[in-house]
This record gives structure tokens, C-alpha cells and sequence, in this order.
């Protein structure tokens, strides 16, 4: 009788889980901002293709990439749950925080740093050695949705009572009791507007400093870095309210169980990354301070 019993209730769960995978049949739609599409749909894919397959449990049938433009289209796109996962820098991720209600799920070691912070620089030539020396110059950002070259960089220049405002192009006049900036697109046209004297100094991440790719070993020696900001959080994956609370977990258990060894090669491919860690205690609190000196700067 005993037996009986253990056979309908193993039943009963086999029938409840084909239940549950067939009524969720569905793909997983990993989404992030980008003005490289064609770059970053070949770094998303394998790692949403590969997590499919081992949430397969759950119903979920593939792994689909989005890309958009802008954060405020990805902040629409998960608010109307079009987007089940995102992976952002802090930035972004405090506004789909605070917008569309996104939960943070792990922490995204790249390039083996779970951490990294800002490098202000400019020409080794130059007068410029501090912070209250870019009065009246002008500071290259990469773009309105960078942490590392747009969010660190204004967030110090309030924190130390410098005015900022925002240049619409090279050519704009600059004023001359403000710290000018401008947006540069790429952390490649910081250095290079930096070098050609096209603006005064650049900010970059120091992952990006130390990248022959993106800064040469010929080029460090023209710059001298004047300032250093304080250590943030890498980068975060995120997940949308709408994501059915099993298949989120189950991303998370599938991410944080991911070696660098064993799962090198997808993992590589995913923008560098080295592994994923538990999101530490006071993230909620930096993520609501981000988001609300962000806001207070409207559009620019």
C-alpha cells in the first residue's frame, strides 16, 4: 500500500512539472543597452543559448538577445515585460531598479574584477594636475548611460562643489566657471579626443586603462591620470518582476553554479566574464543613492 502511495504521489509531481513546463513553455529574453549591436548580439548569444538549455526544466524553450538604443527604451521594454534578464553596469541598473522594478540577482565578475572604478586623465604635458584645475576646461565622458565614464566622474565633481555643464560638441563654447563636458560615444574617442587636444581630459574605467585595445602602452605614457575614483561593484544581472519567481531562481542557481574552468569558453564570451557572486548586503542602498543623483541631473 506503501508503495502504491509513492508511485501516485511521484505521479502527481511528474504530471504537476509537465504541467508547469508546458503552461510556461517560453523563451528567456536576455536584453542590455548597446550602440554596437552586431557586437554585442555575438557576446549575449552563446551565454542566453547555454542558460536555456539548463533552465530547460522550467519550460523555458530558448534564449533569445535584445538590444536597444537607449536605457529608457530598455526601462519601457521590461516595465511592458518584454525582457526577462538584464546584464548592466550600475547605472542602468538603478534606474530598471527603481523604474521597472527590476530585482538584482548576482554580481558580474568581468575580467576577473568583481569591483572597479574611474581613471580622470589627461595629457602628461599639461597643467592640469587635480580636480579644481578643469574649471573652465572641458572633460570627455563616453555616454549618458556609462557608470565608469559618465555617473563616477559628475557624481565627484558634485561631491566637491564643481558646477558641470554639458556641451553639445566640441566646437560649443565652453564657460569659463564650470567644469564643461561632453559625450564622446566610446571610451576609444576619449582617448584619442584627449591625445589630439580636442578636450582637455577623458575619463575612463581602469579595466579599459589597462586594455592594449583600447589604450596602448604608447598612450599611457602621453597621459598622467589625475584622479582616481572610489571602488563599485563590476556589473550586475538583473531580472524583470514579470520572470515567474521558479525560473528566476533557477537562473540564479545556474549562474552562480558556473565555473571559469568547466564553463570557459561561454563564459569568456560574455563580455569577459569570470564568474558570478551573491549580491552583497549594501547594493540595495548605493543603487538608491545612484538613482537618485542621476535624477536630480534630468537628461544630462
Amino acid at each position: 500500500m506503501r508503495t502504491g502511495f509513492f508511485r501516485a504521489t511521484l505521479l502527481l509531481m511528474i504530471v504537476g512539472w509537465l504541467g508547469f513546463s508546458q503552461a510556461y513553455a517560453r523563451p528567456i529574453v536576455l536584453a542590455q543597452v548597446s550602440d554596437r549591436p552586431k557586437k554585442d548580439f555575438k557576446q549575449l548569444r552563446p551565454m542566453a543559448a547555454e542558460v536555456a538549455k539548463r533552465l530547460s526544466q522550467y519550460g523555458i524553450t530558448e534564449g533569445q538577445v535584445q538590444l536597444y538604443p537607449s536605457l529608457k527604451e530598455l526601462t519601457l521594454a521590461m516595465q511592458r515585460g518584454e525582457v526577462d534578464w538584464v546584464t548592466e553596469t550600475l547605472y542602468s541598473a538603478a534606474v530598471l531598479v527603481a523604474e521597472a522594478n527590476a530585482k538584482p540577482l548576482v554580481q558580474k565578475w568581468k575580467g576577473g574584477d568583481h569591483e572597479y572604478r574611474s581613471f580622470l586623465f589627461t595629457r602628461r604635458d599639461s597643467a592640469l594636475n587635480n580636480l579644481n584645475d578643469l574649471v573652465g576646461r572641458s572633460v570627455a565622458f563616453e555616454h549618458p548611460a556609462s557608470f565608469s565614464s559618465y555617473y563616477l566622474p559628475r557624481h565627484l565633481f558634485d561631491s566637491q562643489g564643481l558646477v558641470t555643464h554639458y556641451l553639445e560638441n566640441i566646437r560649443a563654447h565652453r564657460k569659463p566657471d564650470v567644469v564643461n563636458f561632453l559625450f564622446s560615444r566610446n571610451e576609444k574617442n576619449n582617448v584619442l579626443w584627449v591625445e589630439k587636444g580636442l578636450v582637455d581630459a577623458g575619463v575612463i574605467s581602469e579595466a579599459d586603462w589597462k586594455d592594449e585595445a583600447r589604450v596602448s602602452a604608447q598612450q599611457r605614457q602621453m597621459f598622467k591620470v589625475i584622479h582616481r575614483s572610489e571602488f563599485y561593484p563590476r556589473a550586475l544581472e538583473l531580472v524583470s518582476p514579470h520572470l515567474d519567481a521558479q525560473v528566476a531562481e533557477g537562473l540564479r542557481s545556474v549562474l552562480l553554479e558556473m565555473s571559469p574552468v568547466a564553463d570557459s569558453d561561454v563564459m569568456a564570451r560574455y563580455e569577459g566574464t569570470t564568474g558570478f557572486s551573491k549580491i552583497s548586503n549594501h547594493l540595495y542602498r548605493q543603487l538608491e543613492e545612484i538613482y537618485q543623483h542621476q535624477k536630480a541631473w534630468g537628461v544630462n
